[in-house]
Parts: C-alpha cells; structure tokens; sequence
C-alpha cells in the first residue's frame, strides 16, 4: 500500500466518523430538547378540580375518564362532582357546558395539589 492510498483510505475513514458523530449529536439534541414528552397526569378529586386552573384539569382527564365512571350519572352528581357549569352554549345538534374556574381559595388549592402530587 502506498503513502497516497493510506492517506485517502484515512480522510474516507475521518469523514465516516465525523458523519457519525454529527447524526448522533443530532439525535442526542432531538431527544433533550424536542423530542417525545408524556403529558404529566394527576390523580382525579373533586377538590383538585374546583381549586385547578384549566392547564390543570387538563393533567386530571385521564384520571377522571379512567377511575372514574361517568356514564349513567344524573346531572346532580356531575354537578357535585364537577361543579356547576359556568355557561352553556348550543351548537347545531347537541348542548355543551363549559365548567367555572372555581377557586375557593388559593392556599387551600395549592395545599390540595401539592399534596396529591
């Protein structure tokens, strides 16, 4: 082999390993900075529920859909449960109620929510 022949094979294989390096960074970044998050979850109450903000709530759904049967409840425990609807508005084939940001106090909320974390 000659001097030209090991020097080439040499940058081919320095090339080859800074590609490598570069996808791997790529990937390391996208796993940091942007890629997949799991949406966090809180347990279900009905405390929680009314002292919650929206963003919060949000993080109770899959508890609440999960341990929580809804189906065949009147409207009085979904109330009790929920709280009473702030408005309702009607749409071309069904009624929706959008729930209140009920805060009855905020130190007890928070006390509430740290606690169930």
């Amino acid at each position: 082999m000659t001097l030209t022949s090991m020097t080439k094979r040499y940058q081919k294989v320095r090339r080859l390993l800074a590609a490598a390096t570069f996808c791997l960074c790529l990937i390391l970044l996208h796993q940091l900075f942007g890629g997949y998050r799991s949406i966090p979850t809180l347990p279900f109450s009905t405390a929680s529920w009314l002292c919650a903000d929206a963003e919060s709530r949000g993080f109770m759904v899959d508890d609440l859909l999960q341990n929580h049967p809804l189906v065949g409840l009147s409207n009085t425990d979904l109330f009790d449960m929920l709280g009473q609807p702030d408005h309702a508005y009607s749409g071309m084939d069904h009624t929706a109620n959008t729930y209140p940001d009920l805060r009855p106090g905020l130190a007890a909320c928070e006390s509430q929510l740290a606690h169930e974390i």
